[in-house]
């Protein structure tokens, strides 16, 4: 039942209160953006220009690689090709992309120099895009190399980092979102804000660091609750910062560490937390994958159950141009991905995003979609 205009007033007045005092809100769900032009939620709903409201796109994660200016991370594209990729899909899609401190880092310097993450947010504003600019890595790749362990997720973002030494992280996490988020928040572009990629708060065992903690993480014990609050304070700071926009969670969602089953709706159940994240990967012929416990049908379940939105992040399927064997090609992986997309869609998730876009196929078998990749089309026909 639609809620009526004055008691919608009483609550937008109570949680601007609320947040000038610095103050959370506790167990009270995030309110829909009074600006019809940002995409905002309604329930379960997402919600844009007055209507429900569904999305592809794509993760092009590499867009603020600006080779003059910072250190990059993946393929630099020209103004012309950034216009050429935006200008390519229809209007309203979404694209994810790394805006990582070491990405708003100038590289001779040392200092915060935004030009890199400026040219993608002016080229998306030309062309009617949305933008998830992820703040983050759990990693710590294209970054700070720190992987982020549960003493991070603790409190430790408020601190400086520089573990691959590069000197690329001048500012701590913490600062690196308040600058980012002022910087960003009256964009037209701006879709929704996510913390960190593929949070878990497992801690690296010994001899290893950064991405080498992949398949040598800890769980500890509170590890859910770690993660719960993190959400609730850095998402209480951009909220402050920034009202308006939504924030993702940008869990993979298939059972990491602080996150598993229920846990899962502990961490999604902070009031900072718009929007719940999937990431597909290994099912390739499975529409709506995972198990029982961790499945996407069961997330799907559990947002609902919270009265929140889930979309398909991330969905991946290697595919080779040049015949690489044991490699799908990229006609069977377009048809495979496409299944997937309209079973998700069918089955309540609020948006699709292949993982992940270049302007060029290279050889090998590869997540790669190209700018000719039949893919594309797909994404563009789609009915939402």
């Amino acid at each position: 039942m639609p809620v009526p205009v004055s008691r919608r007033l009483r609550l937008a007045l109570v949680a601007a209160l609320l947040l000038a005092m610095g103050g959370g809100l506790g167990s009270t769900p995030a309110l829909a953006a009074s600006d019809p032009s940002v995409i905002s939620r309604s329930g379960a709903t997402l919600m844009l220009h007055g209507h429900a409201y569904r999305f592809t796109g794509v993760n092009a994660y590499q867009l603020g690689t600006y080779w003059s200016v910072n250190a990059g991370c993946g393929q630099q594209l020209s103004t012309a090709q950034l216009d050429a990729f935006f200008g390519s899909l229809r209007a309203d899609s979404v694209v994810r992309f790394w805006a990582f401190q070491a990405q708003g880092v100038n590289r001779t310097t040392k200092r915060i120099d935004y030009t890199g993450l400026d040219r993608v947010f002016r080229a998306a504003e030309r062309h009617q895009q949305r933008l998830i600019p992820v703040l983050g890595n759990q990693g710590g790749g294209c970054d700070d190399g720190h992987w982020k362990d549960a003493a991070w997720y603790a409190g430790g973002y408020a601190k400086r980092f520089n573990d691959d030494g590069r000197g690329l992280n001048p500012v701590s996490y913490a600062a690196w979102v308040t600058s980012t988020v002022t910087r960003y928040k009256g964009s037209p572009a701006l879709g929704m804000w996510e913390p960190v990629n593929e949070p878990e708060a497992t801690n690296c065992a010994a001899g290893f660091k950064g991405g080498a903690c992949y398949q040598h993480q800890i769980c500890p014990t509170g590890a859910a609750a770690t993660l719960r609050s993190f959400f609730d304070k850095v998402g209480a700071q951009i909220k402050r910062l920034d009202p308006k926009h939504l924030i993702a969670s940008g869990l993979i969602s298939s059972g990491q560490c602080g996150a598993r089953a229920t846990e899962w709706v502990t961490v999604h159940g902070s009031p900072y937390v718009d929007v719940a994240t999937y990431h597909d990967y290994g099912q390739d012929s499975t529409a709506v994958p995972g198990d029982l416990w961790n499945g996407m049908a069961t997330r799907l379940k559990q947002a609902a159950g919270l009265k929140k939105p889930l979309f398909t992040e991330e969905v991946g399927i290697m595919a080779s141009t040049n015949h690489a064997a044991g490699c799908t090609d990229p006609s069977t992986r377009s048809t495979l991905l496409g299944r997937k997309l309209t079973g998700q869609l069918a089955a309540g998730s609020r948006g699709f995003l292949p993982w992940f876009w270049v302007p060029t196929q290279p050889g090998g078998c590869l997540h790669d979609i190209s700018a000719s990749d039949p893919m594309m089309r797909v994404l563009a026909r789609v009915p939402l």
